[in-house]
């Protein structure tokens, strides 16, 4: 998440997704929700830029 590749991280159920698959999927759906409302009030031309930028970063990290 420092360098910028990594939105967020999804955090597992207690002791596992395998042993609470239905709330895995539950945490899943809430992040999903929540970055797909984010993108939703930017324009095209702003979530393009930030599209833009955010590989532009990632690529600067593996050309240092």
């Amino acid at each position: 998440m420092a360098m910028g590749c990594v939105d967020d991280v999804v955090p597992e159920p207690p002791g596992g997704a395998h042993l609470d698959p239905d709330a895995a999927a539950r945490m899943l759906d809430e992040k999903l929700i929540r970055h797909l409302n984010e993108l939703k009030t930017m324009s095209t031309e702003e979530r393009l830029a930030a599209r833009r930028e955010k590989f532009r970063t990632i690529a600067q990290f593996y050309t240092v």
